[in-house]
């Protein structure tokens, strides 16, 4: 094991990199360093952008090359946690590959995924997470630093750090830690409660509440930042004291609507938590992230979850190096750091979570590498075994003509038994026609229970389904099914980065991913439910109609059929 690493948490508004050294099995904070990434729109993947500010961190802060564990952006990466029934071993990695086929909203050959199973088997289900990041975009991300000559160990995702982070440092207790991760972009959510694990990402943070700034001012992006950091602070509401300074006041209030907006989106990941993933309600919760930081943020969420409230601080149990420039007292810096613990965990084995999203090309190379010592070995081998093989051949050149007469013989023989083979072979095929019918029969029956199975696969987090009516055409036969679902709005709404909606996406696969089922889709169409609820509804036209008479032709023999019913 290495003594030395370095961390590099990639967020969307900033990277950290951060140096640890190993002492007794645990990381050693020694030094960070944090640069800032283009805001604004701009490509904040963009290897070129990214490698600049990589680069200036290392020559500005004196970082020696070290193995480097990174960290992707949230936002950037797909998680998913499923139950798998009870299996053996050799076949939990093919219960995970079809799972991750039909859930990552991706062609699974476009993307770089890996998953964990939780717990231990005791015959049961087990939990299990899957995250997955198009292959494009952490090439982009890895190729900036392997540009300077750095070329990382593990790429890890930024939840999973930070729920590794928290697991170590403030783990160890059954009642249930959510932990939120305020940043620009977005805000991560972790769950922790006991061996259960459950993440999400949601799309209000630092950033929403700059360009609510933005817009009611009427003022530029950098102004709209300053205006924030300088003077904002989250209203409290109600009875509580207000500033005397109008335009703080008024600050104010936009940042407590955003977040109000946050603390709707949390008490809903929340209710999916616990009835979806069998979770219990938070009995406390922990801050982390920049924008966690404004003032009285603590205040609004412990007044709106009635449960303990405090900053993270992976430090109260991971050592710092006095020449760090780690100021203890500064929940400025504290906050920030957490992913980096986390990501220093990984090298200590102090992790509960050990996924690695490395590319392809780089696990490659690294296997090469591991190899290079046996290829050189092999060579060696070759070319003694040559020496010998020259005087082995030579002292075995006058036994070749006895064995090529055996040989001959034995040929001979075998010839006889293949033209038998060729006749059995024959007959072997006009059972396999029969068997092929059969099976074709017992396949149709059991069509009702693979279509709720294709129908279940392929849901879109947060639907479900309320009705499911077979519809016969003119013949009498089942042609249709009539689907009857409700979803929440956003996983109805959401859009994926090719632009299709979460609804769109699922019957598309759906028709895509069971062509001998189902041959279309028709009549979908969405509604308004109850509150936060959208109903839809659809046909899913089947590939063969049901229950219609079928005749069946079977090879008997040669130029010959009989029918079945």
């Amino acid at each position: 094991m290495a003594d030395r690493i370095l961390t590099l948490d990639i967020g969307s508004s900033k990277a950290i990199l951060a140096e640890f050294s190993v002492k007794g099995g645990k990381p050693v904070l020694l030094r960070f360093a944090t640069g800032p990434l283009p805001v604004e729109g701009d490509d904040v993947g963009s290897p070129e952008r990214l490698a600049g500010v990589v680069r200036s961190l290392i020559r500005e802060n004196g970082f020696k090359p070290a193995p480097l564990y990174m960290a992707l952006p949230g936002q950037s990466v797909f998680a998913r946690f499923f139950k798998i029934p009870p299996l053996a071993k050799d076949k939990v990695g093919e219960a995970i590959a079809a799972e991750a086929e039909q859930s990552v909203p991706f062609p699974i050959d476009e993307v770089v995924w890996d998953y964990q199973v939780l717990g231990s088997s005791d015959g049961v289900e087990q939990d299990a997470v899957l995250v997955a990041v198009k292959q494009d975009n952490v090439s982009s991300m890895t190729s900036a630093v392997t540009s300077l000559g750095i070329e990382p160990a593990i790429v890890d995702a930024a939840p999973v750090a930070l729920y590794n982070a928290v697991h170590h440092c403030a783990g160890g207790d059954d009642a249930c830690t959510m932990v939120l991760d305020i940043g620009h972009r977005s805000t991560a959510l972790v769950f922790l409660e006991g061996e259960k694990v459950f993440t999400r990402n949601i799309a209000v943070a630092g950033l929403a509440i700059t360009q609510e700034i933005q817009k009611t001012f009427n003022c530029t992006y950098r102004e709209a930042e300053a205006l924030k950091l300088q003077s904002g602070f989250v209203s409290l509401g109600g009875t509580y004291a207000v500033t005397e300074d109008q335009r703080a006041d008024r600050l104010s209030k936009i940042i407590r609507t955003v977040v109000t907006r946050l603390h709707a989106e949390v008490s809903r990941s929340i209710n999916f938590y616990r009835s979806q993933q069998g979770g219990s309600a938070p009995a406390r919760i922990l801050l982390t992230g920049s924008s966690s930081l404004l003032p009285y943020m603590d205040q609004f969420f412990a007044d709106k979850f009635q449960v303990p409230v405090e900053y993270f601080n992976p430090f109260e149990t991971i050592d710092v190096d006095p020449g760090a420039g780690l100021d203890l007292e500064s929940a400025n810096q504290i906050v920030t750091l957490a992913n980096s613990v986390g990501l220093a965990l990984r090298h200590t084995g102090g992790e509960a979570l050990a996924m690695n999203l490395l590319p392809p090309a780089i696990v490659a190379r690294k296997a090469f590498r591991r190899r290079v010592p046996f290829f050189i070995l092999s060579a060696a081998a070759v070319l003694v075994s040559a020496f010998l093989w020259f005087g082995y051949a030579d002292r075995r050149k006058d036994a070749y003509g006895e064995q090529k007469e055996l040989i001959e013989s034995r040929v001979t023989a075998l010839k006889k038994v293949e033209n038998r083979l060729a006749g059995l072979s024959s007959d072997a095929g006009k059972i396999q026609g029969k068997t092929d019918v059969l099976r074709a029969m017992a396949q149709n029956r059991s069509v009702w229970q693979m279509s709720l199975e294709a129908l279940r696969s392929t849901l879109p987090e947060g639907a479900w389904i309320r009705s499911f009516k077979p519809l016969a055409g003119d013949s009498g036969a089942i042609e249709s099914i009539d689907i009857d679902g409700r979803a929440f709005e956003d996983a109805l709404q959401s859009r994926y980065g090719d632009g299709t909606t979460a609804m769109e996406t699922f019957t598309k696969k759906l028709v895509a991913g069971n062509p001998t089922l189902f041959s279309g889709i028709a009549d979908l169409k969405t509604r308004p439910g109850e509150e936060g609820i959208r109903a839809f509804s659809f046909q899913l036209r089947l590939a063969a109609p049901i229950g219609a008479p079928t005749t069946l032709r079977v090879p008997v023999a040669a130029g010959e059929t009989t029918e079945e019913e």
